[in-house]
């Protein structure tokens, strides 16, 4: 009882943040107060990141240790919510971090930018709504989710790979260094694609 008690507790930081009352169903996720105001997320290190849209703001994170999830970074800087491992000597210790599951669950109320690099995976756990969306994802980042926007722009290189659907009225395609572009389910009124390097777009 101990256990399902501890792991209520953990989750339940963001399901009342979260417009979809997603539950979390993760004992190792420890809320990080006071982020607020960005409009933008960038994370890195092989941080996942669990998207939402919501009416509210909430940060959390999670690792396999207590150890690891305390070296996560989150600080907001100049309305952009930064996620990243804790650098020693220069080096990002978040590299090869597999073993780590590093995890970060994020809910915002606008989106107008987004970039993940360095093997971080994005999901999308609502549609993600936006006027102007921006995104970009590098160095084996991947990213799958719904959109609704009317004017977007991704950006995939160092084999990344993409998988969007949902609408937007303008979008803007760029795929380089073997990345793939997957958009079957994306409805576009003018879509402009550029393709290089062993990269694959599907609209």
């Amino acid at each position: 009882m101990k256990q399902v008690i501890s792991l209520f507790v953990s989750v339940f930081i963001l399901t009342g943040a979260l417009s979809a009352q997603k539950t979390i169903r993760d004992a190792n996720a420890q809320n990080r107060n006071g982020l607020k105001n960005f409009h933008s997320v960038q994370v890195s290190g092989g941080i996942d990141l669990y998207l939402t849209q919501s009416s509210e703001e909430a940060v959390a994170v999670s690792a396999s240790s207590e150890e690891y999830r305390d070296k996560i970074i989150t600080e907001v800087v100049d309305g952009v919510l930064k996620i990243y491992y804790e650098k020693k000597n220069g080096w990002n210790w978040g590299m090869n971090s597999g073993n780590k599951k590093l995890k970060a669950y994020v809910s915002v109320k606008n989106l107008d930018q987004l970039s993940a690099s360095g093997g971080s995976d994005v999901a999308f756990e609502s549609v993600i709504k936006s006027n102007k969306l921006s995104i970009s994802i590098s160095g084996g980042s991947d990213l799958k989710g719904e959109v609704a926007c009317d004017d977007l722009s991704l950006t995939a290189s160092g084999g990344s790979d993409a998988d969007l659907k949902g609408r937007a009225s303008k979008a803007r395609i760029s795929a380089s260094g073997g990345s793939d572009v997957g958009g079957y389910g994306l409805i576009t009124d003018v879509c402009n694609v550029i393709s290089s390097g062993g990269s694959d777009v599907s609209i």
